[in-house]
């Protein structure tokens, strides 16, 4: 489900907390999810990842010509929060949002 204040899907992609980040790299790693980065863009406090995957996944993930974008959000040089976006244009859109959560 698409979010219309946010642009982003529903889905085992959103990390909204450290705890709930460190599982979903723990899962991807050992799923074998592999692949590159295309392009990172810093927009306000956040950035914008782009990231190739080598092979498509079977969890729904929206991929934008074969790229999934994810925001990132920092805070005292941690990672605190994930969100994936169903493309660059939504991504840079809640990128350019001021609500983070912590």
């Amino acid at each position: 489900m698409t979010h219309p204040s946010h642009s982003f899907e529903d889905g085992p992609w959103i990390c909204e907390n450290r705890k709930m980040i460190l599982k979903v790299m723990e899962r991807n790693l050992h799923g074998g999810f592999v692949g590159r980065i295309e392009e990172t863009v810093e927009v306000g406090g956040r950035i914008v990842v782009g990231f190739r995957p080598d092979r498509p996944r079977d969890d729904g993930r929206p991929l934008d010509q074969g790229i999934a974008y994810v925001v990132v959000t920092m805070r005292d040089g941690l990672v605190i929060e994930l969100k994936g976006c169903a493309d660059r244009a939504a991504a840079t859109t809640y990128a350019q949002t001021d609500t983070v959560q912590s």
